[in-house]
């Protein structure tokens, strides 16, 4: 169906109060999420062009509730940002993002998952298995290209880096 000359996207309707994560790929609906966390105007940096980038869009019903950014290089991947909505928390919606995010990281071959995040996220995250690690190890993991040029999110606090070995997630014992 046409309406004003703008294809509409087909998907199933998903059941109020139910979460569900699904790879998005439209820029202007990342950029609409991400714009609420500060980090919209990084979407097209010459510095984040070209890396292999994936973002999963969490819905609660059909409401949009979260976003989760994943890179990968080799066999390491790295999440950011990791975004819930302030009207959607406490309602597993974090927690099935950074399941999403490890089943993609697997499928993409990586062995370990690191997240960058304010010190509130990197407590979040170790609440999954994640651990400290610093930011020197993540920069050896990854290209200089691909590495934030600032350590702070818009707003100000120090960010930390965790990280999960996700090596026996997949099929394949790596």
């Amino acid at each position: 169906m046409m309406r004003s000359g703008l294809k509409q996207k087909i998907r199933r309707r998903r059941p109020h109060g139910q979460i569900s994560v699904e790879q998005v790929h439209d820029l202007s609906v990342i950029a609409e999420i991400l714009g609420r966390t500060g980090t919209a105007a990084s979407l097209n940096s010459p510095m984040r062009r070209g890396l292999e980038q994936c973002f999963l869009m969490a819905h609660w019903g059909d409401d949009p509730a979260g976003i989760a950014g994943l890179e990968t290089e080799v066999d390491a991947a790295l999440m950011r940002p990791l975004f819930v909505l302030e009207t959607m928390r406490r309602r597993g919606v974090g927690a099935s993002l950074v399941q999403a995010v490890r089943v993609a990281a697997s499928a993409r071959g990586a062995r370990i998952l690191y997240a960058i995040a304010p010190a509130t996220g990197v407590d979040y995250l170790m609440r999954f298995g994640f651990a400290e690690a610093g930011f020197a190890e993540l920069v050896k993991m990854f290209s200089q290209a691909s590495m934030p040029r600032r350590t702070r999110p818009e707003g100000g606090s120090e960010c930390g880096v965790v990280r999960l070995d996700i090596s026996r997630d997949g099929l394949i014992e790596r």
